[in-house]
């Protein structure tokens, strides 16, 4: 399942809220890193979706990132460039410990 932004990159780049939930998700499209106002992204249900973006550090006014019910097997590490990021929210999230010390760090 592809979400709706393939196509209408021009016409969304001020969506400061992006919320994605379905069961079918398998993966994020790269064009999401291109909102640079997003201010929230929610994560609900996509319990296929093995892996956050790669450059998830590119949304440069992140400042929530919620993740419910992912299979995320670990954070990239890009997730350090999110300097405006004041809530990360993991909720029946797979994912690696290790990555949680690198944000504490």
């Amino acid at each position: 399942m592809v979400i709706f932004m393939k196509g209408y990159q021009g016409q969304i780049e001020c969506l400061e809220e992006l919320d994605v939930s379905s069961k079918k998700i398998e993966y994020l499209l790269d064009s999401i890193c291109m909102l640079k106002r997003l201010k929230s992204l929610n994560v609900k249900n996509c319990c296929r979706l093995g892996k956050l973006l790669g450059d998830i550090g590119q949304l440069e006014s992140l400042e929530t990132l919620a993740l419910f019910g992912a299979m995320i097997k670990q954070l990239p590490d890009s997730i350090c460039m999110l300097k405006h990021l004041k809530y990360l929210v993991l909720v029946f999230v797979l994912f690696l410990r290790s990555y949680l010390k690198i944000l504490a760090d």
